[in-house]
């Protein structure tokens, strides 16, 4: 099952597409996503989107083959790269109830 995630640079209104394979998705909780086969071209405008110094490029949203057509928002997640992999983890739900006490 593969993953497609969708990255925008605002200033350019260009928006990449990179397609990768899924090791775990857990709706709405994470997910670990395999970079190992992905372009250093892909590799780098990935790294660009999860940098939070980078405020114009980011995860805009990504889909995955288990629940096709419904998208995954990016700003919902926080992301890290480690050893060729991405790792997502749903923040959402903590924004919401620290901005409801």
């Amino acid at each position: 099952m593969n993953a497609q995630i969708e990255i925008e640079n605002s200033k350019t209104q260009k928006v990449e597409t990179i397609i990768v394979p899924i090791i775990k998705y857990e709706y709405e909780k994470d997910f670990i996503f395999d970079l190992s086969n992905i372009t250093e071209y892909e590799y780098e405008i990935l790294a660009n989107a999860v940098n939070d110094n980078l405020k114009y490029t980011d995860i805009e949203m990504f889909f995955v083959d288990m629940k096709p057509n419904i998208p995954n928002f990016g700003p919902d997640y926080g992301y890290k790269i480690e050893n060729n992999k991405l790792y997502g983890s749903y923040t959402r739900n903590i924004w919401l109830s620290e901005r409801n006490k």
